[in-house]
């Protein structure tokens, strides 16, 4: 016969632990494991001694290489790097510039005296070719162009199909 035990719940089993029982001893060794931490310590310490003597070893070569300054190029001041350089305020220049074309958009001036040519604003030039009606020039057919109603009339590949032109076929 089974010996059963009358239980309440399932978790009855666990209420108690039964004598001679004690960890289980496949689990994993504490042992092994602390001697790989101390290891893995030992490995990150020195390291980072072995890095920092190298660097100070570079440090130390790095001294010895630098170049001595010339009595001849101290005597000359500050030396500005070749073309082109770097723009030290990029916000600045920015504003300086628009406001520099702001100020020759917006204002009269010769453009080339010589040839009566002159700069008016923007506003001005747009109100004045209003006034005189200034469109776009006609469509002035040039000599190769001929009318839809000729025979062979194809559309021209330099105009995109806005002229025809004879061809030979």
């Amino acid at each position: 016969m089974s010996d059963h035990h009358a239980h309440a719940t399932p978790e009855d089993d666990y209420t108690h632990t039964p004598a001679g029982a004690a960890y289980e001893h496949t689990d994993a060794d504490t042992g092994a494991i602390g001697k790989a931490l101390f290891w893995l310590l030992m490995l990150a310490v020195g390291s980072g001694v072995l890095m920092f003597g190298f660097f100070k070893v570079l440090q130390y070569q790095n001294k010895d290489v630098t170049a001595p300054n010339y009595p001849l190029a101290s005597a000359q001041g500050k030396r500005l790097p070749p073309e082109p350089r770097l723009q030290t305020s990029p916000t600045k220049d920015i504003v300086v510039m628009r406001a520099e074309e702001y100020a020759l958009l917006s204002s009269y001036g010769w453009v080339d005296k010589a040839a009566g040519t002159v700069r008016l604003p923007i506003e001005e030039g747009m109100r004045l070719a209003i006034e005189r009606s200034l469109r776009a020039r006609p469509d002035v057919p040039t000599p190769n162009t001929i009318s839809l109603e000729d025979a062979g009339a194809m559309p021209s590949d330099a105009s995109a199909g806005r002229h025809v032109e004879r061809r030979r076929q």
